[in-house]
């Protein structure tokens, strides 16, 4: 009867890691997607955005840029962490 549960527990172990494997790969590759982007757009960014810069909708901008910016760089340095 221990036998089962041994596999059981060995096979659930291998699923939960499986899993932590892909949702980190996942995770990864959407950070690198949205900086890649962030990359491509910055030229359209400056031309459209930033030509004035007193407009209220640069500084809304602004702050979702950033934001965005500072939760691909943790997923990355979290989910790099987490692989180490």
């Amino acid at each position: 009867m221990d036998i089962p549960q041994t596999l059981t527990l060995a096979t659930l172990t291998l699923a939960e890691t499986k899993g932590q494997y892909t949702a980190t790969h996942c995770a990864m590759a959407a950070a690198a997607l949205l900086l890649y982007d962030y990359i491509v757009t910055l030229g359209q960014e400056s031309r459209y955005i930033w030509t004035d810069v007193r407009a209220g909708y640069a500084a809304i901008f602004l702050i979702n840029r950033l934001n965005m910016l500072c939760m691909a760089i943790y997923m990355i340095m979290e989910r790099a962490r987490f692989t180490l």
